[in-house]
């Protein structure tokens, strides 16, 4: 059947088909290989930690020990300058004049015998000039900044280089922590086009001060895992995990579970664009058998018969249930570490990092007195019985 038509027209069908398929798979991977080889080179993503929202800590009637606040950072970002970098690069970039011997061909039709070049560099003031190009912008920018908040803003060269070598896909804060004043004058006074904006971010705050410091105890800056999150990201954002107390022991619970973004950065390092693919799950809140009214009474009453920086502790119970409702000790830290001066934390006589309610031994003294003489009841002494006892040789030579 070589003569047939509908088999040749079939064959024909084929035969072109297989042609489309081999031409665009050699489109692909010949014609088209290096652009899809620097398209794979100029971007890529980058994983960024979200830390979970601290849960809250409250006394026995739902009063907030401990919480947390948004924090606004005045931040640069770096993706934005990429531009201003460059222009500053070719302006800072030496140039010098050189004499050409054109041809006389050139010289009647008006070439210019003198013309500007730029010099030529060796690799290493190439790097150099786009450090100090980079510097100079940043530099620039703060101080525009500074005039707009009115207060002087420094510029710390080395952690701008760190933040631009490390985390250049990430807000590069400098001010921290800023106050609503600062805030409202910032955003009254700023115009955009500086690359600048506010970041947000959640601070660890205790509204009560110094009272109940001992008990709940201190969180400090920690951006690992914890168990049950991603282990690998190539950016983490400030995270807190709590060191002793409340804090400390129930830092699983407070902590929460992070979440987690990916950011699509080019050959630069330049942020492109960002897709949170697991958002943050907050903390849960720890409610304590502490009644604040009742430790604030107990702080104040140690402070008044003992002083400021005695050296002490007060504990009250609930003798039905065993709850504990104050506990106190003295001398009192701010769980907020930032509030107490280093001297006042490492006093080697005053140790007031030690919660002497729970970390100190004592002798208990006559308190205990009850508990023997109940364990010597239950032995079957007689309470009305008079014991005698003999003085020893040691008392009787006195």
């Amino acid at each position: 059947k070589k003569n047939d038509p509908h088999l040749r027209l079939l064959a024909v069908m084929l035969m072109a088909g297989f042609f489309i398929l081999f031409a665009g798979l050699w489109w692909v991977q010949i014609v088209s290989a290096r652009e899809y080889q620097n398209h794979e080179e100029t971007q890529s993503y980058r994983t960024v930690r979200l830390p979970a929202p601290r849960g809250k800590i409250l006394d026995c009637e739902g009063r907030v020990l401990a919480e947390n606040r948004p924090q606004y950072n005045l931040s640069l970002y770096l993706d934005d300058l990429h531009t201003q970098f460059q222009k500053e690069f070719e302006r800072l970039r030496p140039m010098k004049i050189v004499t050409n011997a054109p041809p006389f061909w050139k010289l009647w039709l008006g070439s210019p015998v003198v013309v500007t070049q730029r010099a030529r560099l060796t690799q290493t003031q190439l790097n150099a000039l786009t450090w100090q190009a980079r510097y100079d912008v940043v530099a620039n920018i703060i101080a525009q900044v500074s005039q707009k908040l009115g207060q002087p803003l420094p510029f710390d060269a080395q952690a701008f280089a760190r933040a631009y070598e490390q985390k250049r896909a990430l807000p590069y804060p400098i001010l921290k922590n800023l106050d609503a004043a600062q805030v409202a004058r910032f955003e009254e006074q700023y115009a955009g086009g500086l690359g600048v904006d506010l970041d947000l971010q959640s601070a660890r705050v205790y509204p009560e001060g110094d009272t109940a410091g001992h008990l709940l105890g201190y969180v400090l800056q920690d951006d690992r895992s914890a168990a049950g999150e991603d282990a690998f990201f190539n950016y983490r954002l400030p995270d807190f995990r709590g060191v002793v107390g409340i804090e400390g022991g129930f830092d699983k619970e407070l902590r929460g579970h992070a979440g987690g973004e990916s950011v699509l950065v080019n050959s630069l390092g330049y942020r492109q664009s960002e897709n949170v693919w697991s958002r943050p799950q907050p903390g849960r809140n720890v409610v304590l058998t502490i009644d604040l009214d009742l430790q604030r009474a107990a702080e104040e009453s140690l402070a008044a018969h003992q002083g400021t920086n005695a050296r002490g502790a007060i504990v009250v119970m609930d003798v039905d249930t065993g709850d504990v409702l104050a506990m106190v000790s003295s001398p009192s830290v701010n769980p907020d570490f930032s509030a107490n001066s280093v001297a006042y934390l490492n006093d080697p006589q005053l140790r007031p990092q030690i919660n002497r309610a729970t970390q100190e031994n004592y002798a208990p003294g006559s308190i205990f007195k009850p508990v023997v003489g109940l364990a010597a009841l239950e032995n079957g002494l007689d309470p009305k019985a008079t014991i005698y006892v003999a003085p020893s040789p040691e008392n009787s030579a006195h």
